[in-house]
């Protein structure tokens, strides 16, 4: 009882390597998944660069294993959120009541299907929300220039939205 399924989506194209963002989101990761640990949280790590996502672990109980995957994840290369998030929302159907907590900027740059990548991301959010119970987005964008894109997506998901800094400072 109470268990939940959460599914650990994380933007590692070559605009998250920048400024060490990705080295904070992963570290904001370990410290969510130390209370996927103590409530016995089934957790998943899907990754996404290049031109695909990828499920590095695939659900577990064991959250050493995507402890261990979080810090070997490469960087580099464009981002298929479209992608991304509609191979999410194949996994999040599997499983019952499903978490999405995703960590990206939002800077989608690579189309799934010809047509513009970040419209293409809004419109694979519905599926998303549909297969999942709550999601939220860690907003990694850093300034000077804000584009705001995961803010979007997050209104678009129906998620909360928090800021990467913001999650360092509360101390998971």
């Amino acid at each position: 009882p109470g268990r939940s399924n959460v599914l650990f989506l994380v933007d590692a194209s070559a605009s998250m390597a920048a400024q060490r963002r990705l080295d904070l989101a992963k570290s904001a990761a370990l410290g969510l998944l130390k209370s996927n640990y103590e409530q016995r949280d089934e957790v998943a790590l899907m990754v996404f660069r290049g031109d695909s996502a990828e499920v590095v672990v695939p659900f577990t109980g064991d959250v050493g294993r995507v402890e261990d995957a979080l810090s070997d994840v490469p960087t580099g290369g464009r981002t298929p959120l479209a992608r991304a998030l509609i191979d999410a929302t194949e996994l999040l159907r599997t499983r019952d009541p499903a978490l999405l907590v995703a960590f990206t900027d939002g800077r989608a740059n690579v189309s799934h299907s010809g047509g513009d990548p970040w419209q293409e991301s809004l419109a694979a959010c519905s599926a998303v929300k549909a297969a999942c119970a709550a999601a939220v987005v860690v907003d990694c964008e850093p300034g000077p220039i804000v584009l705001g894109r995961a803010r979007q997506l997050a209104a678009h998901l129906g998620a909360d939205c928090i800021a990467l800094n913001a999650l360092q400072a509360n101390d998971l």
